[in-house]
């Protein structure tokens, strides 16, 4: 049907070629650096080493599903699985709860939440 789009723009939702393997491998590796960067402040009550061990957790789960994806072909998901993973990371950071001192892989600046 010529004047129906809906079916176009669904499908064009999921367009891998809109991100490449490239680009793809290139956030995971930002991601991978960073995960192998961060670790859980010294001295928080276990409340909060808890909060953080739950947020690496998160990231790391993340950043597996990321590669699933990739592995899949699916590049949207792998892109946006490792970007969410790196998400988790610098809310760990900006909270206090997770450390991380190289300013190119984490929002170093505490902000009030």
């Amino acid at each position: 049907m010529a004047g129906n789009t809906t079916k176009d723009k669904r499908s064009s939702a999921h367009d891998s070629s809109v991100l490449d393997t490239a680009r793809v491998e290139k956030e995971r590796d930002v991601t991978a650096r960073a995960l192998a960067q961060v670790r859980v402040v010294e001295g928080l009550d276990e409340k909060d080493a808890q909060r953080a061990r739950q947020f690496l957790d998160m990231a790391q789960r993340y950043y597996a599903d990321s590669g699933h994806f990739l592995t899949l072909g699916d590049h949207i998901r792998a892109f946006g699985a490792a970007y969410y993973a790196h998400a988790w990371l610098d809310a760990g950071v900006i909270a206090g709860i997770l450390a991380g001192d190289d300013p190119a892989l984490f929002m170093i600046e505490k902000q009030s939440i």
